[in-house]
């Protein structure tokens, strides 16, 4: 009874199989499940022996189902294509049937007893394939369809084959994770550029101990505080690789992370591939360098303009990236100061025609940091991104679009996206019209834009799309795909070929990029230049002339250019914008004014442009010998420049003369302009020592409007009254405790800059008093750390002969940060009481007169004493024994001609109060007649 009705149920489902042998899978599961259910109900419902009875019945159920499956699988013709080997292979992606065609093809089903069709539909179909194929058959196309526009990664050479680039900003308690990440990777050619952002922290410190002595690590700084953007292109500007990718200081990467990246970029050859990106995971903030993530597989897919939807594809730390494409597109935005600026590199590297391949595979961790960007200035990032997403969507301004890429997404998004969504529809139709006639097919694709069939090989399966036709056409499903194998496929590849044909003939071929046309370019070095510059700029902007204003702050410090622009919300250039634009920007003149120092004088004397120096008759300045500017094409008075400038971009005897050098481009990967060689910095500062930023930030502006007197120690002090200054603010320096009793109270600061004073009066410096102290980070061993003690930031680039500022005068308008040097302690002096916000500061005992006694000991610049000291106040300043430095007051002139120009732009004055001397660069008044 029990066999008699499961064998029933048996022959049923196969007879509905047979019927219906092209059905789906899903059909057959469920035949089967219904069958199994149906002799189970019978079992467990018979009178007689239950128990007994289903313990038979399982066997029986499991014979059942796996014959039935494979009956199932066999009438479906899977078993016969994929197993068996009868016939060929079904694509491996096949068009889901519509519930439109399920109903037609179940309507038209032969009833049980009539023919079977399929077979016939299968010889019909496949004959009208092959009449298509043989009546316009796939094009011979020579060649490959794109050449590879980079060099094949070299894993194993002892040449560095990428660049890892490490912004860095107050991250002391994870750099030592990123570096030692970047130790162990499995890739030992590279190189690491870590950018030290101004770092107010033990950063730089850490850094440098965590990289050791493994010189593929070189350590950089920003003078200013320039962001991240600038970080990153900062480490894309020094770059010598023709591979770049980046890792923030937080965060860090797998063993394999370069690994797998280069040689997934080695298997690739399409110039328009522009990087390759790897997964990223998160993971909490305690992890440690050696975390490794539960899964490494990931799924991802090409990214292009259209595909992204305007997001951002992936971390800045997920790709690996051609130098030349970042360099060509101008780098990151460094206005995006609150994060997203990768996502805008991104973006505007996808809408120039480039995309980006993945890596199946996580190779990098993302921090999560409670104190992070996102997290602490959400608001300021999400604007940031409504400004990238409506960029995305909307024209790209022509000023934007930079020649030489392979294709530009002109319009917005949208335009694209709806072009993408019927371009899936053509591909479908165009098999068809493949099917029906040559000459229809060949008009529909005229109708295809070339330039726009390589991303859409990205943006869906066009094989699939194809077959999709060729099914709709034919009137078959997945069944008689099956079967026809060979035939479809052969098809198929026929019209893809037609497809790649019609990209190859629109591809781009390699041409000299079209340069935008900037008129003038100024740059400013200091907060006087950046004031007039910004007057030039608007009045030439007055009559039409395109300027662009360039700070080179972030190399040379903050001196109060960017400041003063921002304040007046005027646009601007930073160094590494112009540095990777300059190609594109091409200014016809370049105007300059002293005292520059390296970065700029590199922008002057090569590139684009003729050179205008403006000098200010009321206020020369000079540079010494040593370090001479450039020679300029011509000098002129700032009273004269603006008609000057207009003549020489508008000459009555035709265009400019030739400029001083044509720059090839920004495909050159040696960086100039400023830093030759760009690992000198370590030398004008201590990378290991930081300064005491958060003390020092409180006494910014503490003394606004107020009046100080800094002491200088020549012989004039004797002939002063020093008691009348103890109700006054005083800066006191070096040597000053030998007037301690006569002066009759302590000074309100004390400064030493001079190495010879600190090590041979330490004692005496120890027990002099004051309100505050000041000295150099350099100085820690030497001075213990007291209440009333602060030290600073110095900047030695003044002395250092290879550096781009040696005898080149700087003024710090954030001395929290750093000051220069300048030839002199009162230099530093005049530095700190312009940022403690001194209105007026007025000198005393500067004398401006040295002489070298006949019978010291000369042994370069150092000088020793062998009788009495000429010099000073007092005869055992640098007495017998005692060592001192040449004074050189011809820079020391130097430093206080900016000091005057930068006080002066300040709407503030250095007032002479000396009595007698030399010094007549400050206006002059009478000590006596200020202490009445």
């Amino acid at each position: 009874m029990l066999f008699r009705r499961i064998t029933g149920q048996l022959v049923g489902v196969l007879d509905w199989l047979r019927r219906n042998r092209r059905r789906s899978f899903v059909a057959t599961a469920l035949a089967l499940l219904a069958a199994n259910a149906a002799a189970l109900i019978a079992a467990l419902f018979l009178p007689e022996g239950r128990t007994s009875t289903t313990l038979a019945v399982i066997p029986v159920l499991a014979f059942n189902s796996g014959v039935t499956f494979f009956l199932g699988m066999l009438a479906s013709g899977y078993v016969r294509s994929r197993i068996m080997g009868f016939g060929p292979r079904a694509p491996a992606l096949r068009p889901a049937p519509t519930v439109a065609r399920m109903v037609e093809a179940a309507q038209s089903e032969p009833s049980i007893g009539q023919a079977n069709p399929s077979r016939e539909v299968v010889a019909n179909a496949r004959k009208l394939l092959r009449e298509a194929v043989d009546r316009l058959p796939p094009p011979e196309i020579d060649g490959p369809a794109a050449t590879r526009a980079y060099p094949i990664p070299e894993l194993g050479s002892e040449t560095a084959c990428v660049t890892i680039v490490v912004p860095l900003f107050n991250e002391e308690r994870f750099v030592s994770d990123a570096i030692t990440s970047l130790k162990g990777q499995t890739v030992r050619n590279f190189e690491v550029l870590i950018v030290d952002d101004a770092s107010t922290d033990r950063s730089a410190a850490l850094a440098k101990q965590a990289v050791g002595d493994d010189r593929r690590f070189h350590l950089l700084r920003h003078l200013r505080n320039s962001g991240l953007g600038a970080s990153r292109n900062t480490g894309l500007r020094l770059a010598r690789t023709p591979f770049v990718t980046f890792l923030d200081a937080d965060d860090i990467l797998l063993p394999d992370a370069l690994e797998i990246r280069l040689r997934r970029f080695g298997e690739l050859t399409d110039g328009r591939i522009a990087g390759v990106y790897c997964g990223v995971v998160q993971a909490p903030e305690t992890i440690t360098a050696d975390y490794l993530p539960r899964r490494r597989n990931y799924s991802g897919r090409a990214q292009t303009f259209v595909s992204s939807e305007g997001e951002c594809p992936f971390n800045a730390h997920a790709p690996i990236l051609r130098t030349d494409v970042l360099r060509l597109l101008g780098g990151f935005d460094e206005t995006l100061r609150f994060g997203c600026e990768d996502w805008d590199m991104w973006q505007r590297v996808m809408r120039h025609g480039y995309w980006f391949e993945p890596v199946n595979r996580i190779a990098a961790v993302y921090r999560r940091k409670s104190g992070s960007m996102v997290r602490t200035m959400p608001l300021e990032h999400l604007q940031s991104g409504q400004r990238i997403f409506n960029w995305v969507h909307s024209p790209l301004p022509s000023e934007e679009v930079v020649s030489g890429t392979p294709f530009v997404f002109n319009e917005g998004l949208d335009t694209y996206r709806r072009a993408d969504n019927f371009l899936r529809r053509t591909v479908q139709y165009g098999a068809m019209a493949y099917m029906r006639s040559g000459a229809s097919f060949l008009e529909l694709l005229t109708s295809i834009p070339g330039d726009l069939w390589p991303y859409a090989l990205k943006h869906f399966d066009v094989p699939q799309m194809i077959t999709k036709g060729l099914a709709r056409y034919l009137a078959i499903d997945d069944a008689d795909t099956a079967d026809l194998g060979g035939d479809l496929i052969a098809a198929r590849d026929a019209i893809l070929a037609h497809y790649s044909a019609l990209q190859r003939e629109t591809r781009l071929v390699d041409t000299e990029p079209v340069r935008s046309s900037v008129d003038v370019a100024l740059f400013a070095a200091n907060l006087k230049q950046a004031a007039l510059m910004a007057d030039l700029a608007a009045r030439l902007g007055e009559n039409a002339k395109n300027c662009v204003l360039v700070s080179a702050e972030t190399v040379s410090g903050d001196q109060g250019v960017e400041d003063f622009w921002i304040s007046r919300k005027l646009p601007y250039l930073t160094y590494n914008l112009y540095a990777l634009r300059e190609w594109r920007l091409a200014p016809a003149v370049k105007i300059v004014m002293r005292p520059y120092d390296g970065a700029i004088r590199g922008f002057a004397t090569s590139g684009p442009g003729l050179l205008v120096e403006l000098v200010d008759p009321a206020a020369p300045v000079g540079l010494p010998d040593e370090n001479a500017p450039a020679v300029p094409d011509m000098k002129v008075a700032l009273g004269d420049a603006l008609p000057l400038v207009e003549r020489m971009l508008e000459p009555e005897d035709g265009p400019c003369p030739a400029n001083r050098d044509q720059s090839p481009g920004p495909v050159a990967v040696p960086a100039r302009a400023g830093i030759a060689a760009p690992f000198i910095l370590h030398k004008e500062e201590r990378l290991d020592l930081s300064p005491d930023y958060e003390r020092l930030s409180a006494l910014k502006d503490r003394y606004k409007g107020e009046r100080c007197f800094i002491i200088g120690n020549g012989p004039s002090l004797n002939a002063l009254d020093l008691s009348k200054l103890k109700n006054e603010h005083t800066f006191a320096v070096n040597g000053i405790f030998y007037k301690k009793d006569e002066m009759g109270f302590d000074p309100t600061f004390y400064v030493v800059e001079d190495s010879s004073v600190m090590a041979e009066n330490i004692d005496a410096i120890r027990a002099y008093e004051a309100r505050y102290k000041f000295f150099p980070t350099i100085y820690r061993s030497l001075h213990p750390a007291e209440d009333n003690v602060q030290f600073f930031h110095m900047n030695r680039g003044f002395y250092e002969r290879e550096g781009a500022s040696f005898c080149v005068p700087r003024f710090s308008v954030d001395a929290a940060s750093r000051v220069f040097c300048g030839q002199s302690v009162t230099y530093i002096n005049l530095q700190l009481a312009y940022y403690f916000g001194f209105l007026k500061v007025y000198m005393i005992g500067m004398d401006f007169s040295y002489v070298i006694p006949q019978n010291a000991i000369v042994k370069g610049d150092l000088i020793t004493s062998t009788e009495a000291d000429p010099n000073h106040f007092n005869p055992s300043y640098f007495g017998a024994g005692k060592t001192w430095k040449n004074p050189k007051l011809d820079r020391v002139k130097l430093n206080y001609e900016l000091a005057r120009d930068v006080f002066s732009a300040g709407g503030r004055e250095i007032i002479n109060a000396t009595k007698g001397g030399k010094l007549e660069l400050f206006r002059r008044q009478a000590y006596d007649d200020l202490l009445e």
